[in-house]
């Protein structure tokens, strides 16, 4: 927490860990019991309590998380449904124990992943390429580099415009504002633009 109190924050973004979401795994194996973080419910009102201790003038977001194939394998729809159930009808209702400070949105980076598994893209295929490092990689699972994090030139460019689009307010978007185009992997070279149309 030393980097929140480093600066004042405009916006703070939280993000659940996928089974939190889902409730399929038992927290208690990796918060060393403490009761104040056995439940996503307890864990986020003790984090809002928290903000709005340390920065009461910071907006904070809650960032949904994508169904992973670490997790679900194939059947990533049945992930996606129980996140989105836990988003639409949990997190907002989720509130600070004692200060009653709510999230001040939602980010649908798992809406708009889970989308964006109905395009060919959840079919993409391609080599890490040689010499390439992890973070570098293109899709070699659909939208993930591996079985859990999102791939470099396309899940998460699809991650990274769903926050901008979410975050930046209207007032900034001046004629000059567009978002960026994909971006060109080293391990595998070009991207086609066609992905960033299908992608934004």
């Amino acid at each position: 927490m030393d980097q929140l109190e480093a600066r004042d924050w405009d916006i703070i973004v939280i993000q659940s860990y996928q089974h939190e979401a889902d409730g399929t795994e038992p927290r208690s194996s990796y918060t060393g019991g403490d009761a104040r973080f056995t439940e996503p419910e307890a864990s986020v009102g003790y984090l809002l309590d928290y903000f709005a201790e340390h920065e009461p003038n910071a907006d904070v977001y809650y960032y949904m998380p994508w169904a992973t194939t670490k997790f679900y394998g194939s059947d990533t729809e049945t992930g996606y449904h129980a996140m989105a159930k836990y988003t639409e009808t949990t997190v907002p209702n989720l509130t600070g124990t004692n200060s009653g400070k709510s999230f001040a949105g939602i980010i649908p980076v798992g809406t708009g992943i889970q989308n964006a598994r109905t395009t060919y893209f959840d079919a993409l295929r391609f080599s890490s390429g040689t010499g390439s490092t992890a973070l570098l990689k293109d899709p070699q699972n659909g939208l993930q580099y591996d079985s859990q994090h999102l791939s470099f030139g396309l899940g998460r460019y699809i991650a990274g415009i769903i926050v901008a689009e979410t975050l930046i307010p209207q007032e900034m978007r001046k004629d000059s504002y567009v978002l960026p185009t994909v971006k060109d992997s080293p391990a595998v070279g070009e991207l086609p633009q066609e992905y960033s149309v299908i992608g934004q």
